[in-house]
């Protein structure tokens, strides 16, 4: 994904489902420019709760995120409807 209006895009379908997303932060280290951040990220969609693991390593510099990348169960994205078929849907269109 390049470019913020791919990003744009890519969070408009990813949370479109949602009542709302509570974050909990289980563990969080820095070394220089360098974030490591393990949380679950709670999907909740009306009544239903789909928590997600996530780990998160990220690189600030100059007060900008140069690189930032999430990691998830494959399986647990699948079922909140995130999946590589409806990835790549954005990416390519329907």
């Amino acid at each position: 994904m390049v470019g913020r209006e791919a990003v744009r895009q890519w969070l408009a379908f990813g949370f479109q489902h949602l009542t709302r997303m509570d974050v909990e932060i289980l563990n969080i280290a820095s070394d220089g420019a360098w974030i490591r951040c393990e949380r679950v990220d709670d999907h909740v969609c009306g009544d239903r709760h789909i928590p997600l693991p996530v780990m998160n390593g990220s690189r600030i510099v100059d007060g900008k995120i140069k690189i930032f990348g999430d990691y998830y169960d494959r399986q647990t994205v699948t079922e909140l409807g995130l999946g590589w078929t409806q990835l790549r849907q954005i990416k390519n269109g329907p």
